[in-house]
């Protein structure tokens, strides 16, 4: 893979976990 695309993953996990962990707060 190219460090364009793990970028991109790593940016989407992280803003997957923050979203979810955000979630609970906002309920």
């Amino acid at each position: 893979m190219t460090n364009k695309n793990i970028r991109s993953i790593h940016f989407l996990v992280v803003g997957a976990l923050f979203l979810s962990s955000l979630a609970p707060l906002q309920a």
